[in-house]
């Protein structure tokens, strides 16, 4: 094979490495970035770990806002018969 030709085989075994090589640095740093967003991601979440509510946590809240709820309303509707009272007696 005469030189040129050879040189010109290199070349383009050297260009098709290189071209190899940025894909798999390429893939490499898609794989890395993945990697990294999903640590984070796993990181943000054991951070609302202790935030998490148990089912007990979720029934005290609940019956606590439960009672709330009755006591706006009983206060509401006192508040609507004082209204109504006022208004019939000529209040």
């Amino acid at each position: 094979m005469p030189f040129i030709l050879q040189a010109e085989a290199a070349v383009t075994m050297n260009t098709e490495a290189n071209n190899v090589a940025a894909e798999s640095r390429m893939e490499t740093g898609l794989a890395l970035e993945t990697a990294t967003r999903n640590s984070e991601r796993i990181a943000r979440m054991e951070g609302l770990l202790p935030q998490l509510a148990t089912k007990e946590d979720i029934q005290k809240l609940r019956a606590d806002l439960t009672w709330r709820i009755i006591i706006a309303m009983s206060i509401l509707t006192a508040i609507f018969v004082g209204v109504v009272q006022l208004m019939v007696n000529g209040g």
